[in-house]
């Protein structure tokens, strides 16, 4: 968790996304999964296994202003590290572009997502992420690219699947 933002800064040595699994996971193994997809688009794709079930962790877009961007896996989990170095004054209000797009397929099968089924489409303002899987309908999701307070975020940010707009009370009228 994060403490309040003083004037849209906060201090930091090392800030992160955490993938944790905690419990029965003795025999848990996560490894790093590597296709031609993933690494033409420097996405980073993982495959998250314990009997019977597993999951697959993709990052096909992550961006923290002019921050190198880094996905490693640990024993419990994934670690996305979004700044590590010596503790510094990260101001949002100064950063152009922060999203971190990832699905979780969670399956008790042996069969995983492909990576192809995942499209991104960057603009200036915004980021759209858009998920075909056979069969089923499709899903979206749009974030701005610049970071902003969680009321404008909250409004910016959309998510449809197939006809829903999960999101959203009420569903806006299709063209």
């Amino acid at each position: 968790s994060l403490d309040r933002l003083k004037n849209a800064t906060i201090k930091a040595k090392d800030l992160r996304l955490r993938l944790q699994f905690e419990g029965a996971i003795d025999n848990i193994d996560i490894a790093p999964r590597h296709s031609e997809q993933s690494e033409e688009s420097g996405g980073q794709s993982f495959l998250i296994s314990s009997d019977p079930s597993n999951a697959g962790f993709q990052i096909p877009h992550a961006v923290f202003g002019e921050y190198p961007i880094s996905a490693k896996t640990n024993p419990t989990g994934i670690d996305v590290a979004l700044y590590q170095g010596p503790e510094t004054e990260i101001n949002f209000a100064q950063i152009n572009e922060a999203a971190i797009i990832f699905t979780l397929t969670v399956s008790t099968g042996q069969t995983m997502p492909n990576d192809s089924q995942l499209s991104i489409v960057k603009s200036k303002s915004e980021t759209a992420a858009n998920w075909t899987r056979p069969g089923k309908p499709p899903m979206s999701l749009t974030v701005p690219a610049k970071p902003l307070t969680t009321k404008a975020q909250r409004q910016a940010s959309s998510a449809q699947f197939g006809p829903a707009y999960p999101w959203k009370a009420s569903t806006p009228s299709q063209p």
